[in-house]
C-alpha cells in the first residue's frame, strides 16, 4: 500500500525476456495500490500454471505506475486443471512497457484468466495487450491502450467500451502467426489462427484509430477456431481503412461512425 519498488537494472538482453520480476504470485492473492514500480523486466508475474489443485489467483492493481522492461504484467492461468479463472483487476493505472504492456501466455495448457482494466492508461511498444489464451475473458473500459499494434487478439472474448485503442506502427499485412502475432499498425487487430474462438466486441463511445494500418481489422484461417468482431458503436479512423477482413470467420457492424473505406463483405446492420 504506497511506496516505491525499483529494480537494480538487470534487464533481459533480449526483448520479452524476464531476468527479473518485481512481484511473482503463484495461486495466492496480491493487492497492489498506489505503488510505483521500474527497473524490471515485468512488475507481475502470475503463474497458476503449476499450481495443482491449489486456488486460483486474484490480483488486484489500483492507481498504480509501472514502467518495465519487457512485459509488464504477464499471466499464466492453470488451463482445465481449475473451472475458476485467474482473476486480474486493473483500476486507475498507467503502464509502460518496452514490450507488451499486458501478455497472456497462449500455451495450451495456460489459459484460465478473466481480466478487467478501468480507466488505465497503457502503452506497450508492441501492444498495450496481447492475449491469445482461449476461453478467456477481458474486459476494456474507460481506458486509453496504445501500441505498434494496439490490442492483438487470438483467443477468447474481449469487450472494449468508452475506451481509446490506438495502433502507432507501421503497417504490415496480416497473416498467421504461429507464435505472437503479426505486428499489423491496427487498433484492434484480431488473429484467428489457433484452434479456439476469438471474439472481440466494441461498444459506447470508444475511439479506435491506426496511424498507417486498419483501425480494425481481422484475419481467419480456415478450418481453425471461428475469429469474430462485432462493432455496435464507436468511431473509427486510420489511413488504410476503417475495418478491413480478409472474409474468413464473422464481421459485423450494427453501428458507429467509419471515417475511411470499409470491406464490402462486411455485414453491415445499420
Amino acid at each position: 500500500m504506497g511506496g516505491e519498488i525499483t529494480g537494480n537494472g538487470n534487464l533481459s538482453a533480449s526483448e520479452g525476456g524476464m531476468s527479473s520480476i518485481a512481484f511473482y504470485n503463484s495461486c495466492g492473492d496480491l493487492t497492489l495500490s498506489h505503488v510505483k514500480s521500474s527497473g524490471f523486466d515485468s512488475i507481475v508475474y502470475i503463474s497458476d500454471v503449476t499450481g495443482g489443485n491449489y486456488p486460483d489467483s486474484t490480483i488486484r492493481i489500483y492507481d498504480c505506475e509501472f514502467d518495465s522492461h519487457s512485459s509488464t504484467i504477464y499471466m499464466m492461468g492453470n488451463g482445465s486443471i481449475s473451472e475458476a479463472p485467474t482473476k486480474l483487476i486493473l483500476n486507475n493505472t498507467a503502464i509502460t512497457s518496452g514490450y507488451v504492456g499486458i501478455c497472456g501466455a497462449g500455451s495450451t495448457d495456460r489459459w484460465g484468466t478473466d481480466t478487467a482494466i478501468i480507466n488505465c492508461t497503457v502503452s506497450g511498444k508492441y501492444a498495450a495487450l496481447y492475449q491469445p489464451q482461449q476461453k478467456a475473458e477481458t474486459v476494456i473500459s474507460g481506458s486509453d491502450m496504445s501500441g505498434i499494434t494496439g490490442i492483438a487478439i487470438k483467443g477468447g472474448v474481449a469487450t472494449v467500451v468508452d475506451s481509446t485503442i490506438r495502433g502507432t506502427g507501421p503497417y504490415a499485412a496480416a497473416k498467421a502467426s504461429g507464435s505472437g502475432w503479426t505486428d499489423t499498425g491496427d487498433g484492434i487487430y484480431v488473429e484467428s489462427v489457433y484452434n479456439w474462438n476469438a471474439t472481440v466486441y466494441v461498444k459506447g463511445n470508444s475511439v479506435v484509430t491506426s496511424e498507417n494500418a486498419y483501425a480494425v481489422e481481422m484475419f481467419g484461417k480456415t478450418g481453425v477456431g471461428l475469429g469474430r468482431i462485432i462493432i455496435y458503436d464507436g468511431e473509427f479512423t486510420a489511413e488504410r481503412g476503417s475495418a478491413f477482413w480478409n472474409d474468413i470467420g464473422v464481421f459485423r457492424i450494427h453501428g458507429g461512425t467509419f471515417n475511411n473505406s470499409v470491406s464490402a463483405s462486411i455485414e453491415r446492420y445499420d
